[in-house]
């Protein structure tokens, strides 16, 4: 109804029954109420929406995203984007009259607001954060940035920090964003340090980063790298950069002591061949001598030294900090003498006289040893051997150089042999004129014997022992010469004396019977001179006597008459000389038989 359509009105209401029934209404015609409908937009997302009605006394309010209120002025808090659009309010006044209007409620979204992250290194490194999504803004902590406002910011923190960034857009509207600055602390950077000998050296490793970097280089294999050779010529300190998988660095200080090398001194020498000496070697500890050739030992300070040539000897010295060093000793070998000693080997029965010289060229100073105690320093000496033996005679000559040799010749002198012999008998007459000759020669072995017995037909013999009848009386020289085995000879002569003594014979019985037979009584000999020969009966009675050895008993007393003496033993004496003079007195016994 409109404000001109008041007044009365009659209502009739018919049911389904056809029954009708009716009444009068009064109307009137109240103006309809006017209502105005604001809003606080726009606004800002999760902000606070403020709907405002003008007037009424109860309203309903429709909206967006299913909204409703019963409030005059109600809000949305927390507004998100749906409730952006059209509310409606249809309000009623005290007449119960409606009003209605709308409101375009405008919701801005809230900016996203970002900011770059980082990765630093605590102390090396700073981190420029830069903000998007808004026109302005505000850091937070700002504690360890370059600004608490503002776009970009520099970061400076120690330790990983999270940042707030709240940035406001040209609508005004506010919102927040987080950003991470990663702090990465430095790497703890280590190396091993080392002590080595001058000139050696040791390796260098670096601990606790990827990669390393090392000054000063100078005395290092490589300036990067891990690990490295590091060779200094004097003690040096090495500072090492090292740098993690997160690119932080960090250094380390490590440092080589250099120890310096031993000065090692060894003696030289001089030998002659076959000579020693001894190496000295100072200046360190422990000590090993190179080559082995001619040394006593390879180790030890004091070693000796005996080579056949002249040698160079490295020693190698080591100190108590384990540095060796080497030195060197030259052993120089002089040559010995070259002897030629001569005649090498000489033969001879003693004596044996040599004329000994040295056929080399060497010179020098000679010293003879004949080997029979005798010596000489001539260096061509003669000499005379008288024993038998065999004698080495020894030059030893010394050169120059004080170099000492010896050459050796032999002399052997063979025995001579002692000829000498036995005989007999002797003395002897000419009535035992066989001499038998018995060797008796020594000294040497015997080969040969030659015997020259002195008579006048020269007789000899080859036999060792011999024998010789000698046919008349005299003094003959028997000469025996012996060779021995080596052709040595010696010979020796002695007289053999064959005398004129007187020899006799007397039987001891005869028969005067005239039958020819041993019919006389009577001596033979020779030598024999002044004969006198007596025969005596067992009475004493002299029954003859003869004064010539020739002239014999024939029986008969006295040697006259006829008759023989009776049968009987008789007593007989001879008295005579020899060829001597040497008077002789014989007697004995015959018998007379007839």
């Amino acid at each position: 109804a409109t404000a001109n359509m008041g007044g009365s009105y009659v209502v009739t209401v018919t049911d389904a029954n056809g029954c009708a029934s009716g009444n009068v209404a009064n109307v009137v015609v109240n103006p309809s109420l006017t209502i105005n409908a604001t809003n606080n937009g726009p606004i800002c997302r999760n902000g606070t929406l403020n709907l405002t009605a003008s007037s009424g006394i109860s309203w309903v309010w429709t909206g967006p995203n299913g909204f409703g209120s019963f409030a005059q002025n109600p809000n949305i808090p927390n507004v998100q984007l749906p409730v952006s659009g059209t509310y409606v309010v249809v309000g009623t006044d005290a007449n119960g009259c409606h009003g209605t209007d709308s409101t375009v409620v405008v919701i801005n979204p809230l900016p996203t607001i970002t900011a770059n992250t980082a990765t630093i290194c605590v102390t090396q490194q700073t981190a420029t954060l830069t903000a998007n999504g808004g026109v302005s803004y505000v850091w937070g902590p700002s504690s360890t940035l370059s600004s608490g406002t503002g776009n970009p910011v520099t970061a400076t923190p120690m330790v990983t920090t999270t940042y707030t960034i709240i940035g406001t857009d040209a609508n005004g509207c506010v919102n927040s964003g987080v950003t991470m600055v990663t702090v990465n602390q430095l790497p703890t950077v280590t190396a091993n340090s080392g002590v080595i000998c001058f000139g050696n050296s040791t390796t260098l490793t670096g601990s606790g980063a990827s990669t390393y970097s090392w000054t000063p280089s100078g005395s290092l294999s490589s300036a990067t790298g891990n690990p490295v050779t590091a060779s200094p010529a004097s003690t040096t300190a090495y500072t090492v950069t090292g740098i993690d998988p997160n690119g932080c660095y960090n250094t380390g200080v490590c440092s080589v002591t250099v120890n310096a090398l031993p000065n090692i001194n060894s003696g030289s020498g001089t030998i002659c061949f076959g000579a020693t000496t001894v190496l000295n070697a100072t200046g360190a500890n422990t000590y090993s001598w190179s080559p082995a050739t001619g040394l006593s030992a390879t180790t030890g300070a004091n070693v000796s030294a005996s080579p056949a040539s002249t040698t160079t000897y490295v020693v190698t010295g080591t100190d108590v900090n384990g540095c060796s060093n080497t030195g060197t000793a030259i052993v120089t070998v002089n040559p010995l003498p070259v002897l030629n000693v001569g005649p090498k080997i000489t033969t001879g029965c003693s004596p044996v006289c040599v004329n000994f010289a040295n056929a080399s060229a060497a010179t020098g100073t000679c010293s003879w040893n004949f080997g029979d105690g005798m010596t000489s320093t001539n260096c061509s000496p003669s000499h005379c051997y008288i024993g038998k033996g065999t004698y080495h005679a020894v030059l030893t000559l010394t050169d120059a150089n004080g170099c000492v040799n010896s050459d050796t010749a032999t002399t052997v002198v063979y025995p001579i042999p002692h000829a000498d012999f036995y005989y007999g008998p002797q003395p002897t007459t000419i009535f035992e004129s066989n001499i038998t000759f018995t060797d008796a020669s020594g000294g040497a072995v015997i080969s040969t014997w030659n015997w020259a017995f002195g008579d006048p037909k020269n007789s000899t013999s080859n036999l060792q022992n011999v024998a010789f009848n000698y046919g008349n009386p005299g003094s003959y020289p028997v000469h025996l010469t012996v060779t021995s085995n080596y052709g040595c000879i010696d010979s020796i002569t002695k007289i053999v004396v064959i005398d004129e003594d007187y020899m006799i014979y007397i039987p001891n019985a005869f028969s005067p019977n005239a039958d020819g037979v041993n019919d006389f009584f009577f001596a033979k000999g020779e030598g024999v001179k002044d004969f006198k020969m007596y025969i005596f009966d067992r009475w004493g009675n002299q029954v003859f006597f003869s004064d010539d050895i020739n002239k014999g008993w024939d029986g008969r007393f006295m040697g006259k008459g006829t008759d023989i003496v009776q049968e009987d033993v008789y007593v007989w004496k001879v008295e005579l000389k020899n060829f001597k003079d040497e008077p002789h007195q014989l007697k004995g016994t015959v018998s007379l038989i007839k």
